[in-house]
């Protein structure tokens, strides 16, 4: 059978996430904003094989999910596309031991930002769950995990599943740590509580995702642009030595952020090919960012692949240094576009087998 017990014990089989091919594009009337869109396209796939050899490098199997390849359903003007979900399996997937658990990305859509989508009726919104919901991204990604004797847990079998996200979830031996976002404390839900009766449940601060503000290196050593004024770890990760990098990030990229909201994500709306300022939007972020945060933005978003390598996306001295010092050695896979699709690495990965069994490495815990 498989299992993932942690994060950083030997890497077995992953999965690795797949962006829209070019040929999706063609909707775009735009000839020269189709060809925008199919470059970040091929690059963003080149990316992927990069990892998916790198991974390959260190024996590691990797299986892909299904994506769209064309907009073959009818999309009113004005609605927002479906994003690629397929794009960040980590968001969808978690192995916690032996079960793979399939988390519900829609509950989480923020339906007033427009991140997800343009909302402009209840009825749009349904036809959006509909499309959705009819291409399972991660259908072959269940059944190889079936092949193994494996059970996977959906929202259908536990509907309190959908409370919980999967990228809010860091696994260490027997402890869960949950990000200070999350919805609901497991241990104030009776059946989350014992669907994980097995295990210490902790719970971290963070701003957003948990596994794009710290990851767990090796035993002793954690990465986190966390501010240390906010969560110091000394209980969720006493005697461990912590590798700072505040303002690391999205907090490098503030302006970014800010020129992104400017577009409030219409690249995604269909109708707004001859948008000026959508194709504006688009070439600086080709032409002035994509450089910038390849070579100045460090992203603790990253994959373990045992305790002395870890795939990274660019250099820091500090986090170059903390590996040193730890025996770990840094591969840099860069992901060119990780900002404009907002996933990193570990986002575009999960873990689905691991060596090695549930280890109690906090001798103070309570050993289940």
């Amino acid at each position: 059978m498989l299992k993932s017990h942690t994060g950083f014990q030997k890497l077995r089989k992953c999965v690795v996430g797949r962006s829209y091919p070019p040929e999706f594009y063609s909707w775009i009337t735009n000839s020269r904003l189709q060809n925008l869109f199919e470059k970040i396209a091929i690059e963003t796939e080149e990316d992927y094989q990069n990892l998916i050899k790198k991974l390959h490098e260190f024996g590691v199997e990797t299986i892909r999910p299904t994506t769209l390849t064309e907009l073959n359903f009818d999309v009113p003007e004005g609605f927002r596309i479906p994003g690629p979900y397929s794009m960040t399996p980590r968001d969808s997937l978690c192995m916690i031991g032996e079960t793979l658990y399939q988390f519900d990305p829609i509950r989480h859509a923020d339906k007033s930002s427009g991140r997800i989508f343009h909302e402009k009726n209840d009825k749009v919104y349904q036809g959006y769950l509909q499309v959705v919901s009819e291409t399972d991204f991660f259908e072959p990604i269940r059944t190889y995990v079936e092949s193994f004797g494996n059970k996977v847990i959906t929202a259908s079998d536990l509907p309190d599943l959908t409370l919980l996200k999967a990228n809010n979830i860091v696994r260490v031996g027997n402890n869960l740590y949950f990000g200070s976002s999350a919805e609901v404390a497991p241990t104030e839900n009776k059946n989350l509580q014992n669907q994980f009766k097995d295990y210490n449940i902790k719970t971290v601060d963070s701003e957003g995702h948990v596994d794009g503000m710290m990851c767990p290196v090796k035993p002793g050593l954690l990465m986190s642009i966390i501010d240390p004024d906010i969560e110091d770890y000394n209980d969720t990760f006493p005697g461990w030595e912590v590798c700072w990098l505040t303002g690391e990030g999205w907090g490098k990229v503030q302006d970014w952020k800010k020129f992104k909201q400017k577009t409030n994500g219409k690249w995604w709306i269909k109708g707004y090919e001859q948008d000026n300022e959508l194709i504006e939007f688009v070439e600086t972020w080709l032409q002035d960012w994509v450089g910038y945060v390849e070579e100045t933005v460090f992203d603790v978003n990253a994959l373990v692949i045992d305790e002395h390598n870890i795939i990274v996306s660019g250099y820091n001295k500090t986090a170059f240094e903390a590996f040193e010092r730890h025996g770990v050695t840094p591969h840099i896979v860069p992901f060119r576009h990780r900002y404009f699709w907002d996933g990193g690495i570990h986002c575009n990965t999960s873990d689905l087998d691991r060596d090695g069994d549930k280890i109690n490495y906090f001798t103070e815990d309570k050993t289940k």
